[in-house]
């Protein structure tokens, strides 16, 4: 299990199993900052200084920019996700959770303010994460993230609902049209846009697949398709598969595509006009790159619409990978050995 959060260019966070780490130099050196309770779930920046983390059961805290962290508060027990699978942060990303590790996302709006996703049941803080309330939601929730302290989407089957007034209410805000789809993943950037990735079982044709966008909670737009998705990497039909996810603003969205399905070769396409046109980075990544255990086989974070990193594991280690250009060429500055 690894997390990732990049700040800028240079600065970052990578958690494995219950070691969190940090780099200030690009990702070329990493020290370790912190040893959990227990293997590290999730993790969210709030600030430079302000950041949240969950390990187990744990609500873990830091003010100082991650040189130190507190227990703020524990997680009430509402789902049982022991032996389940779902879908986690990342697109494609399929967790297997333990009565340990129950919190899948972590999304702070301040540094009193946030939403956890446990299990399938969504929880809010307005107090650091000393205490959690359960948020009462239309349908067991896949994904969840927080626009303003009282605006926020779930998602979850083929629906993605909306609230403005901190959960107290929901409504429908998207209905994919096409059976067999589900929500993957909502990535909101602040108060401008929210971003919903849909996907649906592999098929002889491929896999189904699409990115929404709306700026105003009512109209969304597909500015994805799978189509779309194979001009990328200007392969034949049903030949890719996205896998994650970044969105730093409004305007720009990043894809990772695999190409052929399950053979590697990754490639990251990008929009910089909220998904009128996309790009597809030359560059294929590094073979060999394949899922790591228990969790999915990318994290991907954009600081900026220029500066990019990734992680993935490939063979017998964990690689980093920069990007300077917005993800037309990569480089590795990092190796992680895993035992």
């Amino acid at each position: 299990m690894f997390t990732l959060v990049a700040q800028t260019a240079d600065t970052a966070w990578l958690s494995i199993g219950d070691q969190l780490m940090a780099t200030a130099d690009g990702g070329k050196s990493w020290a370790p900052v912190y040893t959990a309770p227990g293997t590290i779930t999730a993790v969210d920046a709030v600030s430079s200084s302000v950041a949240v983390m969950a390990a187990g059961t744990e609500i873990l805290t830091t003010m100082n920019g991650g040189r130190s962290w507190s227990v703020a508060g524990t997680v009430p027990r509402l789902s049982q996700p022991a032996a389940s699978v779902f879908i986690a942060p990342q697109v494609g990303d399929y967790v297997v959770s333990t009565p340990d590790d129950p919190v899948s996302e972590l999304d702070f709006v301040s540094p009193m303010v946030g939403w956890a996703l446990e299990g399938s049941s969504l929880i809010a803080t307005d107090d650091g994460g000393v205490t959690w309330t359960p948020v009462s939601t239309p349908a067991p929730v896949h994904s969840a993230c927080l626009s303003t302290q009282a605006d926020g989407f779930i998602g979850s089957g083929r629906r993605v609902w909306q609230t403005i007034d901190g959960g107290t209410t929901w409504r429908t805000a998207l209905t994919v049209p096409r059976p067999g789809i589900s929500v993957m993943y909502v990535e909101c950037d602040g108060n401008e846009a929210t971003w919903a990735f849909v996907s649906g079982p592999a098929t002889p044709q491929g896999v189904p697949d699409a990115l929404y966008r709306t700026t105003n909670g009512t109209t969304w737009k597909a500015v994805v398709d799978s189509s779309v998705s194979e001009q990328w990497a200007k392969a034949p039909r049903g030949a890719n598969y996205p896998v994650a996810l970044a969105a730093p603003s409004a305007e720009a969205a990043y894809l990772v595509t695999q190409y052929p399905i399950g053979h590697g070769g990754y490639r990251v396409g990008r929009t910089t006009d909220g998904g009128q046109s996309w790009v597809a980075g030359s560059q294929l990544l590094p073979d060999g790159i394949t899922p790591y255990p228990d969790n999915g086989p990318v994290r991907l974070a954009f600081p900026s619409v220029t500066d990019g990193w990734l992680v993935a594991r490939q063979g017998a280690s964990l690689v980093v990978l920069t990007t300077t250009n917005g993800g037309t060429t990569w480089q590795e500055v990092h190796r992680f050995p895993l035992a």
